[in-house]
């Protein structure tokens, strides 16, 4: 513990932060807005005992937490490569499309550059065509549907439109939506060899 004057004390924080990397993967990012909203709530615990100022605390306290990210960054605790690939295959057999991976990394607060040079990395030639079809199935659409319905220009557009507002394209929603049952499962298999 860091002692900050007489009788006030800042709570381990690297204590903290190694043993909940130790249960969760998490992104420098959000490592960090972890251990300040844990810094938040013990200042505020101890506003209320007495009426003091705290800020110089809070911004030694926010100095530290800078410090032991960048500890654990050069140890290998936290790599924001490593939670994109640890992430990714379930995420796309989730049916997520690169558009929505892209922005669930970025919302983690991970370097755009680095989810670009990921996903490509990554990049399966049908990757898409994979997640589309993960969703479709979650969905019940397409070649997954369950109901007999007559295939109308009406409910194609339905499902076209389920799919694009999943964030895929045209031509991606266009090939699953006239696929076969029997080529949608065999793609689908290839989804869980990931």
């Amino acid at each position: 513990m860091q002692i900050m004057s007489n009788r006030i004390q800042l709570p381990d924080l690297k204590e903290y932060a190694l043993n909940y990397l130790a249960r969760y993967n998490n992104t420098e990012a959000g490592l960090v807005k972890l251990l300040r909203q844990k810094v938040n709530r013990w200042i505020k615990q101890i506003q209320k005992e007495d009426d003091q100022d705290y800020d110089e605390i809070l911004k030694k306290a926010y100095d530290k937490i800078d410090q032991i990210v960048n500890e654990l960054k050069q140890n290998g605790g936290i790599n924001d490569d490593r939670f994109i690939f640890s992430k990714m295959p379930s995420l796309i057999r989730a049916g997520c499309s690169k558009k929505q991976i892209q922005e669930r990394f970025i919302q983690k607060g991970i370097n755009p550059s680095l989810i670009q040079s990921s996903l490509q990395e990554y990049h399966d030639d049908h990757l898409e065509l994979l997640s589309a079809l993960a969703y479709a199935r979650k969905r019940k659409i397409g070649p997954f549907r369950q109901r007999l319905l007559k295939k109308t220009a009406e409910l194609k557009d339905r499902e076209q439109m389920i799919l694009a507002r999943r964030g895929f394209s045209f031509t991606i929603s266009k090939e699953v939506l006239s696929m076969t049952h029997a080529e949608a499962e065999e793609c689908i298999n290839k989804i869980r060899s990931l």
